[in-house]
């Protein structure tokens, strides 16, 4: 960042108010002066070398007030990386960062989904109303999550023949996957297909098998197969 600034760096579409930030920040960064020694990252989340402790993090939004009918367990409890489950749970309380809450925000113009061009970006429509989720979820025969409220996301089951077990894990992969074809279509332009993120899908479970417990391996290379068959319209 240095080298190149840091400006040169950011998504060309800078509001007022986040140009103002850069120039705070600009101003942070001149009394900075880097050099060789190791870097330390500390976090009242932290958990050692694990990573993030999920479970503080999950008291401290409950002890705001949270409460536990948004599905905590849902969230909490299945088998998603850390970052995932955190993902989910801003998810199912509809906060993450969609067109209309930015909107909301005053920090773009308007709310249309970038994706499809045809309706508000909501976090309900990213997941379930837009095109590309809507192919991608009728693929894999979830066509219960297909303008699913929110609130219900818990409560969708597995189609006929999948495996019950960790279908939690599963549905958090398939969200998390969904919303960065949207931010790869918002920040890089990039244009996504249904069978592409079934693809993408596959190749997360593949690498996600790995922090599944050996007596419970078989469960994401069980979904590798399915996404298979669903790439190949077999789903």
């Amino acid at each position: 960042m240095f080298s190149i600034g840091l400006q040169n760096s950011l998504v060309p579409r800078l509001t007022a108010r986040a140009t103002s930030q850069l120039h705070l920040v600009q101003q942070l960064l001149g009394g900075v002066h880097l050099d060789d020694s190791t870097d330390k990252r500390i976090s009242v989340f932290s958990k050692g070398e694990v990573g993030l402790d999920t479970g503080a993090l999950y008291r401290l939004l409950k002890s705001r007030g949270q409460r536990n009918d948004l599905g905590a367990n849902f969230v909490w409890k299945n088998s998603a990386p850390p970052r995932v489950q955190l993902f989910m749970w801003l998810l199912v309380q509809g906060r993450i960062q969609s067109r209309s809450l930015l909107r909301k925000k005053h920090i773009v113009q308007d709310s249309i989904c970038q994706v499809c061009n045809a309706s508000e970006e909501t976090p309900e429509h990213i997941i379930g109303g837009c095109a590309i989720a809507v192919s991608f979820l009728a693929r894999l025969n979830l066509n219960s999550m297909i303008g699913v409220q929110l609130q219900n996301l818990k409560s969708v089951t597995p189609p006929p023949g999948f495996p019950v077990d960790k279908f939690s894990a599963f549905l958090a992969l398939g969200c998390w996957e969904i919303w960065k074809v949207r931010n790869a279509k918002v920040f890089r332009q990039e244009s996504i297909s249904a069978v592409q993120l079934i693809n993408r899908c596959k190749s997360s479970a593949q690498l996600w098998s790995h922090i599944f417990s050996a007596k419970k391996r078989h469960i994401p290379q069980s979904w590798c197969s399915y996404f298979e068959m669903a790439s190949s319209g077999q789903g």
